[in-house]
């Protein structure tokens, strides 16, 4: 029982953490989308899946170096989790899923899962004892 909390936990904290790394990609975005001087709209929804799946990444990154184990599992998981938050936070604001919201979310699963991948097989630092 105590394993399964640990990886619910561990997708729950990595999903939060990807969730804010989307946005923090999102204001990094628009920065550089106000300061240009000519503004081709056709970018915005590239940038937006671009940020998605970044922030899957780092998603499944932490969820995987939280959970020790399984990381392309849990790194899936967590995309897929932030998948369906980022899609309940559309139908908040009245926006309703499109043709393109699959390649999302198959998107976002794929980077949570190479991060899960990554954050499992990743160095640890060792802590030195004085």
């Amino acid at each position: 029982m105590e394993q399964a909390r640990k990886k619910i936990i561990s997708v729950v904290v990595g999903a939060i953490v990807g969730i804010v790394a989307v946005l923090l990609i999102i204001v990094l975005f628009s920065f550089i989308i106000v300061k240009s001087e000519s503004v081709n709209y056709y970018l915005l929804m590239p940038f937006g899946i671009a940020a998605a799946c970044i922030g899957a990444f780092s998603g499944g990154f932490v969820s995987a170096r939280i959970s020790g184990s399984a990381g392309m599992l849990i790194g899936a998981v967590s995309g897929a989790f932030m998948f369906i938050l980022l899609l309940g936070a559309g139908a908040v604001l009245g926006e309703l899923p499109e043709a393109v919201s699959f390649l999302r979310l198959v998107l976002m699963v794929l980077s949570g899962a190479i991060g899960g991948v990554v954050g499992v097989n990743g160095k640890r630092k060792r802590r030195r004892r004085i």
